[in-house]
C-alpha cells in the first residue's frame, strides 16, 4: 500500500495518490488448507487489491486446469473442498488470462545477441482426443553474450521431425534471433549450436541456420556412451569421461 500510494503510514507529500482506509479480512484457500481472518490493505478509493490473493487463487485452479480438468469440475471440486465455489465463467477467465500470458511470452521479440544456442526435447503424457498419446515439447535455449542463459521457445509437437525444428528456428528468427554466418565477421548473434545427435535437429539447422557449426552436446554423448557400460563399471566410467584439466 505504501507503494500504491507513494507515503507511508500518516505521511504527507507532494507525490501522495490517496488514502488509506483499514482494512478488510478474508479468508484464502490454499493446497495446504485454509487460512483464515488475513488482513488485507484497503484505499479509500476502493481500487487496491492484494495481489498474493488473487495469485495464489489463480494458482490452485490453474493446477487443475493444466492438468486436463473442466472448468465445471473445477467449480464442483473447489466447493466440496472448501465450501467455497469458484464458477466455472471464473475458471475460464483465469485460464483466458494464463493464455493471453502464455501467447505474450511466446511471441515476444529477441532483442539481445544469444551467441550459444541449445536444442532439446522432452516427451510427455497427454490426453490428445480421448486418447493418451507422447507429445513432443520443442526447447530453445540461448545463452546471451554476458553468460546468462534463458529459454526462448517451447513448441509443442507430435515428434521430433525435421519440419518442426525448421519451424521452430524460423519462429526463433521472425522474432529477432540472429545468425553468424561467418566465424570471423564481427556480427552479434548465433555463433554454435548443441543438441543432441538427432538428425533431425542437424539438417533442420543445416537448412534454416546455413551454416555448419553443430556441436553435439558433452551430456548427451556421455549419456550414449555410458549406455554401453556394465552397470557396475558406469561411475568408473564416468569418470574416466570427465575432462582432465
Amino acid at each position: 500500500m505504501t507503494e500504491r500510494l507513494a507515503a507511508g503510514y500518516r505521511e504527507r507529500t507532494p507525490s501522495r495518490r490517496g488514502e488509506r482506509n483499514g482494512h478488510s479480512t478474508r479468508n484464502l484457500i490454499t493446497p495446504v488448507g485454509r487460512m483464515e481472518q488475513l488482513k488485507g490493505p484497503r484505499d479509500r478509493e476502493g481500487t487496491f487489491l492484494t495481489e498474493v490473493f488473487r495469485r495464489y487463487k489463480r494458482m490452485t485452479v490453474l493446477e487443475m486446469y493444466l492438468q486436463g480438468v473442466s472448468t465445471r469440475t473445477i467449480a464442483a471440486i473447489t466447493e466440496g473442498l472448501s465450501r467455497i465455489r469458484i464458477s466455472k465463467d471464473a475458471v475460464s477467465r483465469i485460464a483466458q488470462r494464463l493464455e493471453e500470458e502464455l501467447s505474450a511470452w511466446r511471441e515476444r521479440p529477441l532483442e539481445l545477441a544469444y551467441p550459444y544456442l541449445y536444442l532439446d526435447a522432452s516427451y510427455f503424457k497427454v490426453n490428445w482426443g480421448g486418447r493418451v498419446v507422447d507429445l513432443a515439447l520443442l526447447v530453445a535455449v540461448g545463452v546471451n553474450e554476458e553468460g546468462y542463459r534463458e529459454v526462448l521457445a517451447v513448441e509443442p509437437a507430435g515428434g521430433e521431425r525435421k519440419e518442426a525444428w525448421r519451424n521452430l528456428l524460423k519462429g526463433l528468427m521472425e522474432r529477432g534471433l540472429r545468425y553468424v554466418f561467418a566465424l570471423w565477421a564481427k556480427q552479434r548473434g548465433v555463433r554454435l549450436v548443441i543438441s543432441d545427435d538427432h538428425p533431425s535437429i542437424r539438417q533442420a539447422v543445416m537448412a534454416e541456420l546455413s551454416g555448419e557449426r553443430w556441436q553435439r552436446c558433452v551430456v548427451h554423448f556421455a549419456r550414449n556412451v555410458l549406455a554401453h557400460v556394465p552397470q557396475s563399471e558406469r561411475k568408473a566410467g564416468a569418470e574416466d569421461l570427465k575432462p582432465r584439466v
